[in-house]
């Protein structure tokens, strides 16, 4: 789902039809059609490319050829990319992806989970994760996540949202028993979930040694206090 190559030229008819879905309204041409609500391409078999789901717009085609990637790089610019999201990983952009939070209170233990799901597929499950929380100690038990949306960033999503929701860091999760696939995982993420004290101390270590990045340093230190 991840394959992005170079851009092809959009006819200048095409990207009407692009423009009238921004703005909701029907239009057609003899390779795309827009209803308004979703824009379609007909030279492809008919492919669904995108839909509004409530005020954003959900990318749900393949970026697997030059056409679809051009479709994809001009919508998100006259879109704007705050307004269009993504069912898998791609930079600057958001997943369109619901978190649906529960869990049971067994005695002095709270058993909760996190479920994933699409909501331009019909609130599809694509993935859960399951934790306990026991004397204020969390521990995640495990992510799942469907074979075929494995490796597009919804483990991940997981992990973020139940941290958000739960107000807590990767420091607070003890990990315990984990698989060499939990292993690799977790390591991964790690990488890009430091501690804000680490943050810190990085950021004040670069200001002393660069000092024509000090006066740019200071001032986010100060909001961060």
């Amino acid at each position: 789902m991840k394959n992005f190559i170079r851009h092809a030229t959009l006819r200048a008819s095409s990207k009407k039809v692009i423009d009238a879905f921004i703005l909701k309204k029907p239009l057609e041409n003899q390779s795309m059609t827009s209803t308004g609500k979703e824009l379609s391409s007909i030279s492809m078999g008919g492919q669904l490319l995108a839909k509004w789901v409530g005020r954003k717009i959900a990318f749900v085609g393949l970026e697997s050829s030059r056409t679809v990637s051009s479709i994809v790089r001009y919508l998100t610019k006259k879109a704007g990319h705050s307004m269009v999201t993504f069912d898998y990983d791609r930079k600057g952009f958001n997943r369109s992806i619901h978190f649906q939070t529960g869990g049971d209170v067994n005695g002095p233990q709270y058993d909760g989970y996190v479920y994933a799901r699409l909501p331009w597929r019909d609130n599809q499950f694509v993935g859960q994760l399951t934790w306990t929380e026991y004397q204020d100690e969390y521990s995640v038990r495990m992510i799942e996540v469907l074979p075929e949306y494995r490796r597009t960033g919804i483990g991940k999503a997981l992990m973020e949202y139940f941290m958000k929701d739960q107000k807590i860091t990767k420091s607070d999760i003890n990990t315990g028993m984990r698989t060499p696939d939990g292993s690799k995982f977790w390591d991964k993420l790690s990488k890009g979930m430091e501690h804000p004290e680490n943050l810190r101390a990085k950021v004040i270590k670069l200001a002393h040694e660069n000092p024509k990045l000090r006066k740019h340093l200071v001032p986010i230190l100060k909001e961060a206090e």
